[in-house]
């Protein structure tokens, strides 16, 4: 497996199972059914939601160090003009067949990337939490700490996490930049697997797994009228403070 930055902390771990074990919670069916906002958008839709937060963007641990490996190596590759300079026929192909709208396709597609990480800071604010809380109270039940954890972080905070899950998700609604965005990534993977002297395997599969993800993202608006993703999106942040004030009992 490539090296991830996630094996850094033990206590990281705990935190990734607390916060995926709650997203399975406050995104499954029964409870997104509760939100009357979403009344209108269909059950395939809110399952693949659902399915997309907890296999893509907080996946099981191995699978997620995993992840975090090839979206850095991908974002390191992406921003070096020097390791891209093989690929240069592709940019041009590329930039024939998306005109004026490539940069911005590019740009959008690094901000995909950017933002999906971003959901990550309340991981890493609840770790740091979590550590001082177990230096001082290290004969409390983890499950305890870890809920302690949460309301030491704190409401405000919580709700800066809320923000990056909305703006992934308004992200993934420009679905015809994205898709641009996903064909300049495929031609680029594409060159890539066949200049193997020049790039990594890791650095490939990260390309590939990129490709995947971006495309399961397009797919969760696809059939979705304006109304249907406009009410989807403006109950995340609802569902998100009901589950954060149940917990904290705040």
């Amino acid at each position: 497996m490539p090296h991830s930055k996630s094996f850094d902390d033990p206590l990281t771990l705990v935190v990734n199972d607390f916060i995926r074990e709650s997203l399975k919670f406050r995104y499954s069916l029964e409870n997104l059914r509760s939100f009357h906002s979403l009344d209108s958008v269909p059950n395939h839709t809110l399952l693949a939601v659902h399915h997309f937060l907890i296999h893509r963007l907080f996946p099981e641990w191995e699978e997620r160090c995993r992840q975090d490996a090839y979206f850095e190596q991908l974002q390191q590759l992406l921003n070096n003009a020097m390791r891209l300079a093989p690929l240069t026929a592709v940019a041009l192909k590329s930039l024939f067949r998306f005109g004026r709208n490539l940069p911005k396709a590019v740009n959008i597609g690094k901000l995909f990337i950017k933002t999906f990480e971003a959901t990550r800071s309340l991981e890493k604010a609840m770790t740091e939490a979590l550590v001082k809380r177990r230096e001082t109270h290290n004969s409390e039940s983890m499950d305890a700490s870890v809920t302690q954890a949460m309301l030491d972080v704190g409401r405000e905070r919580f709700l800066l996490y809320v923000d990056d899950i909305v703006a992934l998700m308004e992200l993934l609604n420009e679905r015809s930049l994205l898709q641009t965005s996903l064909s300049v990534l495929t031609d680029i993977v594409g060159a890539m697997e066949i200049r193997r002297d020049a790039y990594s395997t890791t650095e490939i599969e990260g390309g590939n797994y990129a490709i995947r993800t971006i495309s399961e993202g397009i797919a969760l608006f696809d059939t979705l009228s304006p109304e249907m993703v406009h009410s989807l999106l403006s109950t995340i942040p609802k569902v998100e403070t009901a589950w954060f004030d149940r917990a904290t009992g705040t």
